[in-house]
């Protein structure tokens, strides 16, 4: 989705989605750092009300106040429901740590992965990030590699099978486009366990429905048997209302949990698992 991005001389940032004629903004924001990656322009900013903004190619990535929201629904999610079971979890993209941070409160969680390609992301989060990046980094579970997710699901031989596989990457766009594919899907059922699951960020609701059911689409082509679609509120992105898209490999997915092993949370709980899994009207028509 093209976007424009605009600091104003009061010092707001703005990101505008021109195909929605609406978008998010911060004020008053001070930039304190920039820089530019193999793959693209990492940016923070201090904002007044919301820490710190992290802006990825002049897209918001995630703030201090509510990266929360979305690390947690896209983890606990499929975690949850596994809890009673040792696991080994891939995250793919996640270069903030904030989905690595989720994964580890399991006690189960034997091993994680997390595969970014952008090797310059998880160094400047752990300067302007570090309640999302201290607890990964300090925990021996976890591994961290700087390298391409859809390359290290391609060469199956060499890598270990995991049970949750979680997509946390940026729109389909650029380098990020071959994540939401066929042919990563099928991939990611080849490195999966017979009971394994996948999860990816789905945009906006409001605004990507033919995004969701191309994933969908997708998802069931690879081979999953089961696919859903959750909804949670997201301020830091425009509209403020956020989805991501689970399938399972041969099981169907657990739409209500009994809470008895969800870690310490802000948002995420027994009664929003089950609520998220609710489909508004105009996603059914």
């Amino acid at each position: 989705m093209k976007r424009k991005v605009r600091i104003g001389g009061s010092g707001e940032f703005t990101e505008m989605w021109y195909a929605t004629g609406m978008g998010v903004a911060f004020e008053p924001v001070t930039r304190v750092h920039r820089e530019h990656s193999r793959f693209q322009k990492i940016e923070v900013y201090k904002t007044k009300t919301h820490g710190y903004l992290a802006v990825f190619d002049g897209q918001v990535m995630l703030t201090s106040a509510f990266n929360h929201l979305y690390h947690e629904m896209m983890v606990h999610t499929v975690l949850s429901p596994n809890a009673k079971d040792m696991l080994s979890v891939l995250v793919i993209g996640g270069g903030d740590c904030g989905a690595m941070r989720e994964v580890l409160k399991y006690r189960n969680v034997r091993t994680a992965h997390q595969v970014e390609i952008d090797d310059r992301v998880t160094p400047v989060c752990e300067k302007f990030f570090p309640e999302l990046c201290a607890p990964v980094i300090s925990d021996w579970r976890a591994t961290l590699v700087a390298e391409d997710g859809i390359k290290w699901v391609r060469h199956k031989d060499r890598r270990e099978m995991y049970d949750v596989i979680i997509v946390d990457s940026t729109e389909p766009e650029g380098m990020a486009k071959g994540l939401f594919g066929t042919s990563f899907y099928r991939n990611c059922m080849q490195v999966l366990k017979r009971d394994g699951m996948l999860v990816t960020q789905t945009g906006s609701p409001l605004f990507s429905l033919k995004h969701i059911r191309q994933v969908s689409g997708n998802m069931l082509k690879a081979g999953f048997k089961d696919v859903a679609t959750i909804t949670f509120p997201q301020p830091d992105y425009p509209s403020g209302y956020w989805s991501a898209t689970i399938a399972a490999k041969l099981s169907s997915i657990a739409r209500q949990i009994d809470g008895a092993f969800v870690p310490e949370t802000k948002y995420y709980n027994a009664e929003v698992h089950a609520a998220a899994f609710a489909v508004p009207q105009f996603m059914r028509e």
